[in-house]
Formats: C-alpha cells, structure tokens, sequence
C-alpha cells in the first residue's frame, strides 16, 4: 500500500479500498450505514408507518452490502402462518427390496414433504435393527435432513412385517410484526419487534415389508454316460432394473448368463415376486431338448423351477469292413476264372471185361464201344497205309 499509486491524493487506505475491498470488507460506518439502510427497506416492505426507504433507491442500489443483506432476509422465506402437520408427509417408494450391492433390504428412494415456507429440519424415528442412509450411502439415522433431500431405509435383516417409521420438527413462524416508537423524545429511531412461535410437528408413513422368492434352473442328460458337456444358459427377467449377484446368478439389466452339466442347477435368490423370467439355452446340434417350466412368474417366499433335459440323438451306423484273402484280395474284387483256359482232356477208361453182372452195364457198354470204334479206325488207317505201300512195291 506504501508503494501504491499517489496520484490524485491517494492514501493506502484508499489505494487498498480500490483493489481489494467488497461488500464484506467494509469499515465499521460502511456496515452501521449499511444494515441501517436494509432494516429501512423491510421496514417499508411490511407496512410499518415512517418509513418509506425501497431497494430502488440509489442510497441502497449502490450499497452491495445493503443489497446482499436485503437478499438473505428475504420475507418470502418467513412462514406467516401457524404450520400445520397435516401439510407433512412421505413420498416416494416404501417398500423393501434386496440390495445385492449391499447385501441388505432397502426401500426406494424416500423424500419428506412440507408445506410451503416450512423450512424445518427433521429428525426420523426408526424401528430397531433399521438406519436411513442418504444418496451418497451416509448414515443419516440420528443427524437432522431436510424436506426434499433423498434417502433410503436400511435392514440388514429380510423385514417380514410392516413397520412405521416417523419425522418430526420443531417450526419457527412469525406472527405479527410490531413498531416501537420512542416517547416525548427525538434521540431515538424507531424499533421493529415480532411475535414469533415455535410448534412441534410430525409426520410418520408405514413401511412394505419385502415379497422376494427364488429361481432354479436345472440341467439333465439323457442317453449319454457320464456325460461332461456344457450347457449354456439365459434368464432373462421383465425387470431391467435388476443388476448384480442374486444367489448362484449375476444379472446385468435383467438378464444372467452361466453354464450347467448333467445333474447341476443354479439358483437365483431374493427376486422380487411377480417378476417374470424366461430360460434359453443355446442351440446343440447333437441333443434334443425338452423342458419343463421354461417361463413364469416369480413367487413370494418359494422357488420355481425351470427343467432342462437333453437326449443325445442317435448316431448312423459305421458301415463293415470288407473280407480279405490272404493274398489282401477281396472277395469282390477277386478276378473270375477264365472259362477259355484250356484244361487236359480226362484219360479214357481201361475196357471192362464182361463178368455177367448186368449192373450198370449201360455205361460199360459204351465204353466199350467208345473203344471198338478206335480200333477199327486204327484198323482202317493201317490197312490203306499198306495197300499203297504195295502199289509202291509193284
């Protein structure tokens, strides 16, 4: 400040005033003069006689703290009215539903109503074994939260009955405002006083116990042994709000995908009742499937179950292997025998002298005349065969 410009007649104080000062770094006469304008203001604002000061004029227009005074006590803030319980009360979703997050049971997202210019700040009474938590997780269970600010009602325990859960306040409203005027004196401004009351209020709402069940899903093989494949599964709910792990299954938007063998099942638990599912497996050419309770609903405190049975389709069969000869020639392809093959002429029998016995004779016979015909033309040949040798010889 020492250093800073002296034109003009500038002084520290001044130069500092000039750079760094606002509406809340003021001296002691700018903050009297200021309070003292804004009190004029409301005093104009709610019809007490004498004064007749507005925002508007330029004593105030030009005060940021009068105007910034002016802003924080604004009358439409203040309830003037007695507050009325009946104008209190719940809204939002009380019912329990399992948190898979958390592992616990929770309502929707719960907020308190007011009536207008109520302002209160409430505490909530809550059955044993059950906390309030805001949006962000913060136990809120013995702190004071406001009207529209969002909340949930905790168990760690599954509620099984209803319960009643309250939120009370302590309410400030003003009554009347009053003008004090001094008496056969003028030393002294007039003062402004207000009757003011408090009421205690409350509101309580009852809370929706939770109505969950269970689903099972569960895979058989027929016609295989000791079969070891696979099987993969969908369940798809018509809540897409479900998210996270829920027993055996873990949904995303509704929907769970796992695999199953011959003789396993999963089971989802805590699904809230009246949520439809639907089971798929995916396609395996080599099985039949059938299925029992493939779709339904979700029912309170039971587990349905959804069936899956597989059979294992029949295989053609292997055609047999064709005989072999020992020299590794089928019998197919062996060649025939060639009929055109030449073969010895078979021996003729020796003659069969006759013994009297007339027993098959008929095939003796005609041998021996097979053999007589040889002889007479051996007989004949060799007869010709001299006769031109003697011609020779003549």
């Amino acid at each position: 400040m020492v250093y800073g410009p002296k034109e003009g007649g500038s002084t520290p104080l001044a130069y500092w005033n000039s750079q760094y000062a606002d509406d809340t770094l003021v001296t002691k006469s700018q903050a009297y003069n200021a309070t003292q304008a804004a009190i004029w203001v409301l005093l104009q604002k709610y019809g007490v006689p004498s004064n007749n000061l507005t925002s508007e004029a330029p004593y105030v227009k030009h005060n940021p703290l009068s105007l910034r005074l002016l802003d924080g006590a604004n009358a439409n803030e203040v309830l003037r009215t007695e507050p009325q319980a009946s104008a209190l009360g719940f809204s939002g979703d009380t019912k329990f539903a399992y948190d898979p997050a958390t592992k616990t049971w929770r309502t929707g997202l719960l907020t308190i109503t007011e009536g207008e210019k109520y302002n209160g700040l409430y505490k909530l009474t809550l059955p044993e074994g059950m906390t309030a938590v805001d949006e962000e997780g913060n136990d809120i269970s013995g702190t004071t939260i406001r009207a529209g600010r969002g909340f949930y009602l905790v168990s760690t325990t599954k509620p099984t009955q209803s319960a009643t859960v309250s939120a009370s306040s302590t309410l400030t409203w003003l009554k009347e405002t009053r003008q004090y005027s001094p008496v056969n004196s003028t030393e002294f401004q007039h003062m402004i006083g207000a009757l003011i009351y408090t009421k205690d209020v409350s509101t309580s709402v009852t809370t929706q116990p939770a109505t969950e069940g269970s689903l099972s899903v569960t895979k058989n093989v027929e016609g295989e042994e000791n079969s070891t494949t696979a099987f993969k599964f969908n369940v798809t709910l018509s809540d897409t709000s479900i998210n996270g792990t829920y027993g055996a299954m873990d949904f995303t938007n509704g929907v769970a995908t796992f695999e199953l063998r011959n003789g396993e099942a999963a089971v989802a638990e805590h699904l809230p009742a009246g949520v439809t599912y639907t089971v798929a497996e995916e396609a395996n050419g080599a099985y039949t499937t059938t299925w029992d309770g493939q779709t339904g609903s979700i029912v309170a405190e039971k587990t349905v179950a959804a069936t899956c049975t597989n059979t294992l389709k029949p295989t053609d069969p292997t055609p047999a292997e064709p005989t072999t000869t020992d020299d590794d020639t089928t019998e197919e392809t062996k060649p025939a025998s060639d009929t055109t093959e030449s073969k010895p002429a078979p021996k003729q029998p020796a003659a069969v002298p006759d013994t009297g016995d007339s027993t098959n004779n008929a095939p003796i016979v005609g041998l021996a005349i097979a053999g007589a015909a040889a002889l007479s033309i051996a007989f004949i040949w060799g007869g010709s065969s001299r006769r031109r040798h003697g011609d020779h010889l003549r």
